[in-house]
């Protein structure tokens, strides 16, 4: 009884050993991602929808900084930035970033970005956090100056939101 219940225990082994393996995991070449409903398109600026806000934020569109897992303020499409009077915040943008039709981004869009975003006619979800902002002065390709009506605690994290 043992011999036969070893004997059929190989058997087993051996088909299983012979059996074709599982083809290699493939990487995906799409993202599904759930939400309650369809935004009705990925502008911001044009709809207050918070559904457009929740899927463009942080998958469309990018801040000029970024605030890290610490609380810090760092670099993100801006390299750097300064100011001497928390005022005027002059960004010094990454070269070579690039938007998804491969045009790379550059001060000019920048501006177009803010002058949307502080538009009153446009229907910016957040509008009112852009408020200090009186003017946005394109220096080169790269360099970007915002002045503030006023000095405004919360501006660079303004900078840090996406849109």
């Amino acid at each position: 009884m043992m011999r036969l219940l070893a004997a059929a225990l190989i058997a087993a082994l051996a088909a299983l050993a012979a059996a074709p393996t599982a083809a290699p995991a493939q990487t995906p070449s799409s993202l599904v991602v759930q939400i309650p409903n369809e935004p009705p398109g990925l502008d911001v600026t044009s709809n207050p929808s918070t559904v457009t806000a929740a899927v463009a934020f942080d998958n469309v569109q990018e801040g000029l900084i970024k605030i890290d897992r610490t609380g810090k303020m760092v670099p993100w499409l801006a390299e750097r930035w300064y100011t001497t009077d928390s005022k005027n915040y002059t960004f010094f943008l990454r070269k070579g970033v690039r938007f998804s039709n491969g045009r790379e981004m550059k001060a000019a869009d920048v501006k177009f970005a803010l002058d949307r975003a502080v538009n009153p006619e446009t229907k910016h979800p957040y509008r009112v956090q852009y408020d200090a902002v009186q003017d946005v002065i394109v220096k080169d390709d790269y360099t970007v100056t915002v002045a503030l009506k006023r000095v405004d605690a919360t501006f660079l994290y303004t900078m840090a939101r996406a849109g």
